[in-house]
């Protein structure tokens, strides 16, 4: 009986280490993905300072070779006082890519303008 102790928290610990973590990494939800999104848009896109994305409607998340893409329709509005002087609202759709980091997902890029069709 002891043999088989030794061996099944073999298996347990052999689980633990290689299976558990891969799955768990696998794994993005769609509010971490959602906030993730606006993090980058707000705050390292090319639109940083001048729009702010006031509302997600709609998000779809995929597979893309070992990481994801997140296909975004959101709502955006200018800032008041940003540096452009832009005070423009609307909708826009774009591609969101995130890449596994130190273990765990972040948005590397941003696709460019109308860069997913929604339908939104």
């Amino acid at each position: 009986m002891d043999r088989f102790k030794k061996i099944f928290f073999l298996f347990v610990a052999f689980l633990a280490l290689t299976w558990i973590p891969q799955v768990q990494a696998a794994n993005l939800d769609f509010a971490t993905a959602a906030d993730m999104v606006k993090d980058y848009y707000h705050n390292q896109s090319e639109w940083a300072g001048i729009f702010r994305m006031t509302n997600i409607k709609r998000m779809v998340i995929e597979d893309d070779r070992g990481g994801k893409v997140a296909h975004v329709c959101y709502q955006y509005k200018a800032i008041p006082g940003n540096h452009m002087g832009r005070r423009d609202s609307g909708v826009d759709q774009r591609t969101f890519t995130f890449g596994m980091v130190r273990g765990g997902y972040r948005v590397l890029d941003m696709g460019p303008y109308q860069s997913t069709d929604l339908g939104c």
